[in-house]
């Protein structure tokens, strides 16, 4: 599965019909590598459906216009409301853009702390602090759009035909990124006349794509593991998380990029404690029945071996939910603190094991010498794999290795021969 997933990604970055930036869903990606159409939720669904009966109708070009005209009015009001708020105007050298994530303020704070320039930081998804920034006029965002949206379902239907994807899902896909990357084209347009020279981002998004055509240059933070179904744009600098993420990147660009490995996590030398630590027990414990079924035997398991129980939330869980898992499970738990990083968190607490679903920590704890259990299913066609990371290769399965942690139990030795096989585990998946 992940090799399909990286041949078709490396397809459509190098074919030269449709441009990338109209195509960058991972999801609506990964679903075209299987073949599948893209089961669309919600309010895209409606857009899906407009996207459909539009082709039928050969009006394509003009609903993706009228989508992108609104999905920039939108923008222009988010805008609009924010700057009621008092604002400071300043001259600012670089934008970092953000999107939500849970360590972005850590990594906010991080990058800045190593700069000596102004550094001013955006929400790509909520807009906020673009309202500090020159707002462009909705007259040349829309003759922007206007240029480009004429002309896309007739590249899409050609592109759709020679790949053999399902055309109205790249429809959708076009109709729901053009108005994003024509607002923020003009948006760095704008910026760069103004004196930013760099724009720094935590993930690829449509804003990513429209910086090298605006000559604006652009940092890639990678701030966890990154999916494979991710259409990469070319950056000018970036900081891969994984060894495998870098050699990947490097490939990709056919070895014509400026791509690092962030510094790696020390190991913890001292002997562990019986403790385990769950990542995001807020996600676990109210997943797919299969996945409860697994974490409450699990929890079992680690009550009759006498482990310490620490659980740590996701930062932006609420403390409701946290009662309702205090309720849901009734067995001693211990509660890390969830804005702490996670490295400091494996250092002060030291344990015996780490448990999580697919979560970047899974890679964090092998990598300072703590054995990653994952509840996933180690079925290598399914969804969660859909990472370059080789994650289903770098961690024990529960229950499917449970035999082997009762008896890593009684052997340190095998605890370290187990730690020393999955760090060296063969990605032939995708190489």
């Amino acid at each position: 599965m992940r090799r399909n997933i990286a041949e078709m990604i490396r397809l459509i970055y190098q074919q030269d019909i449709v441009p990338s930036w109209l195509l960058a869903n991972d999801n609506v990606l990964f679903s075209a590598s299987q073949k599948k159409k893209y089961p669309w939720q919600k309010k895209s669904k409606m857009i899906y459906y407009a996207m459909k009966f539009s082709r039928v109708v050969y009006l394509s070009d003009f609903a993706i216009f009228v989508i992108g005209c609104f999905w920039i009015s939108k923008a222009l009001l988010t805008i609009r409301k924010n700057k009621k708020v008092s604002v400071s105007h300043n001259d600012y050298q670089k934008i970092f853009v953000c999107h939500g994530a849970h360590a972005e303020d850590f990594i906010f704070s991080d990058y800045c702390s190593r700069q000596n320039e102004s550094i001013h930081k955006i929400n790509v998804i909520t807009l906020e602090g673009l309202e500090a920034l020159t707002t462009p006029s909705i007259l040349l965002l829309f003759r922007y759009l206007f240029h480009h949206a004429f002309g896309v379902s007739r590249k899409i239907k050609k592109l759709s035909q020679t790949l053999h994807f399902h055309c109205d899902d790249f429809l959708t896909c076009s109709a729901k990124n053009i108005g994003e990357y024509v607002f923020f084209s003009i948006i760095w347009r704008l910026a760069k006349a103004q004196g930013v020279n760099e724009v720094i981002f935590l993930a690829l998004h449509v804003a990513a794509h429209a910086c090298p055509p605006e000559k604006m240059q652009f940092q890639y933070l990678s701030h966890g593991l990154m999916k494979l179904s991710i259409l990469p744009v070319k950056p000018n600098y970036s900081f891969m998380l994984t060894p495998e993420e870098n050699a990947y990147f490097r490939s990709f660009f056919c070895h014509n990029v400026n791509c690092d490995l962030y510094p790696q996590y020390q190991l913890i030398d001292e002997g562990k404690n019986q403790e385990v630590l769950i990542l995001s027990p807020e996600i676990i414990g109210v997943d797919a029945d299969d996945i409860e079924k697994k974490f409450q035997d699990l929890l079992t398991w680690l009550s009759i071996k006498n482990f310490k129980i620490t659980l740590r939330p996701s930062p932006g869980c609420k403390q409701s939910v946290i009662a309702f898992l205090k309720n849901k499970f009734p067995i001693s738990f211990h509660w890390d603190i969830p804005t702490r990083d996670l490295f400091l968190s494996l250092k002060t607490i030291k344990p015996k094991f780490i448990i999580g679903l697919n979560s970047t920590g899974l890679y964090t704890a092998l990598c300072m010498g703590v054995l990653p259990i994952s509840l996933c299913d180690p079925d290598p066609n399914h969804a969660v794999w859909n990472m370059v990371y080789p994650m289903r290769k770098r961690v024990l399965f529960w229950p499917r290795d449970q035999a082997l942690l009762d008896s890593i139990m009684h052997s340190s030795a095998l605890y370290d021969q187990s730690l020393h096989e999955l760090c060296t585990a063969c990605d032939d998946e995708l190489c």
